[in-house]
């Protein structure tokens, strides 16, 4: 084989090696599990409960997560949330999002569409990674992947 020839065999063998690699490596994933009011002030908010799935091979402590959500007329909210959690491989977490309600919206529509856009940020091995995330769904979609409007009464 011409060495100009084995040289580009070697140059595809090691980006065939790096690509790989690079696609084995998995990144944290999110869903939206729900939605709840919240209890505390200020009174027309809600809890949105965000699950954060580690499928890599290592535990990852979590240190915030920075956001952007909306849900149709009900909500647009963005901001960060601190955490300090840690997820064991192959485990996740639940996380809090307070998000001010703008105004009721239709409170019989069967389903309200979501959005929820961000940046995941955790330490791994000692070095802080983050990992873009996206989700898009519908709260009260009658399947059970799809995430609960949860409706508390209130306590007067």
């Amino acid at each position: 084989m011409p060495g100009y020839l084995r040289r580009h065999v070697s140059l595809l063998a090691i980006a065939l090696t790096v690509l790989a690699s690079a696609c084995a490596t998995s990144s944290p994933r999110v869903t939206v599990l729900g939605v709840e009011q919240a209890h505390t002030t200020p009174r027309r908010s809600l809890l949105v409960f965000v699950e954060v799935v580690n499928p890599t091979g290592r535990d990852l402590r979590l240190s915030r997560l920075e956001y952007k959500v909306r849900a149709a007329s009900w909500f647009e909210s963005s901001g960060q949330v601190q955490v300090e959690r840690d997820i064991g491989a192959g485990s996740s977490a639940v996380v809090e999002i307070q998000v001010p309600v703008r105004q009721t919206g239709d409170s019989h529509a069967s389903s309200i569409p979501y959005t929820l856009e961000g940046r995941l940020f955790a330490l791994e091995d000692k070095i802080e990674r983050s990992w873009k995330v996206a989700v898009r769904g519908a709260i009260g979609r009658n399947d059970r992947s799809a995430p609960v409007r949860v409706t508390a009464a209130d306590a007067e």
